[in-house]
Parts: structure tokens; C-alpha cells; sequence
């Protein structure tokens, strides 16, 4: 008997903690930790959600991918004394290169970090920016960051994938050729 009531006690403390899960889910939707101490990301979030993200991560700097909330957020980061960097990205993920870009030199300045990139609803423009980042700044294969990319809710656009698929090669064609003329002396 004693051990059934030790058994439905574990199980009702892990049916709490889940659900408690799911409720922290909820409330900060689509907020993942993609590298911590260095890289988190997001949907838009209300301020007070903003606000209990800047201090439980310790953000620093946020890039924003659209304009939804704009003048909010910004008055929450000047409040908060958070650097936000701006750069608009169709909804679709596909655009200018100049958005991933930035977002790229923001992140290789330890300085910036930790930072919080978001859009309107976290999958598309901010999944791209998270593929830059895996792939040119930790080393990962672009099919694995595409793969994640879709894990997390992007439909995988053909448009935003190829765009990323130029980038990327862009990106690491002038590396890869410093690092095989290194490695050849």
C-alpha cells in the first residue's frame, strides 16, 4: 500500500512539473534557447513577457526581424538599457541578405551577447537568422540547420531556403579557401 502512495506521488510531481512545462511554453511561445549565454529566440512577445525574458536571460542586445511592436519595444530596451538592432524581413523569411547579414555581425561580437532575435511569430525570419547562425558561427552542416529549422515550425519555403542556401556558400566560400591554402603550406 505505502509504495503505491510513493508511486502515485512520483507520478502526480511529474504530471505538476509537466504541466508546469507546457504553461512556461505558453506563456513565452516559440521562446527556445538556441546557444545560452549567447543566442535565444522568440515570437513578439507584450512587454511584461519582454521585460521577464531581458532579466531572466540576461539579454543584452535584441534584433528585431519586423515591425510588428516596434515602438514598444524599443521603449522597453531604452527602459531596460537593452541595445536592439532593426532590420525589416518579409514575413516570408526571403529578402534582402542585408537583415541576415547584420544579424551575423551582431552576433560575432561576444559584446552584443546574449541576444534575443525575434519576428512576429518566431518560425520564418527568425529560423533563417538561427540557420546563418548555427551553420557560419558554430560550424554546423547546412542540412542540419534546415532540418532544425523545420523541427521548430518553418515550412522550409523553397524561396528562403535557397536564399540561405547562396548565403551560406557565399558566406564560407572566401573561409574555405583561406583555410585550403593554410593547410597546404
Amino acid at each position: 500500500m505505502r509504495r503505491h502512495l510513493v508511486t502515485l506521488l512520483l507520478l502526480g510531481l511529474t504530471a505538476a512539473g509537466t504541466g508546469w512545462g507546457i504553461v512556461e511554453y505558453r506563456r513565452w511561445r516559440r521562446f527556445v534557447v538556441v546557444e545560452p549565454g549567447v543566442l535565444y529566440r522568440s515570437n513578439r512577445m507584450d512587454d511584461e513577457q519582454l521585460t521577464q525574458i531581458i532579466h531572466r536571460y540576461g539579454i543584452k542586445t535584441i534584433f528585431s526581424l519586423t515591425f510588428t511592436r516596434s515602438n514598444e519595444i524599443q521603449a522597453v530596451c531604452d527602459r531596460l538599457g537593452v541595445k536592439r538592432y532593426f532590420h525589416y524581413m518579409p514575413g516570408n523569411g526571403a529578402g534582402p541578405d542585408e537583415a541576415y547579414l547584420r544579424f551575423l555581425e551582431v552576433m560575432q561580437n561576444p559584446a552584443n551577447h546574449p541576444v534575443l532575435v525575434h519576428c512576429s511569430a518566431g518560425v520564418q525570419r527568425t529560423g533563417g537568422a538561427v540557420v546563418l547562425f548555427r551553420v557560419i558561427e558554430q560550424g554546423w552542416t547546412l542540412e542540419r540547420a534546415l532540418a532544425e529549422m523545420k523541427w521548430r515550425g518553418n515550412d522550409g519555403n523553397k524561396l528562403q531556403c535557397d536564399q540561405l542556401t547562396k548565403l551560406v556558400e557565399r558566406l564560407q566560400s572566401p573561409r574555405l579557401a583561406a583555410h585550403n591554402a593554410n593547410a597546404t603550406r
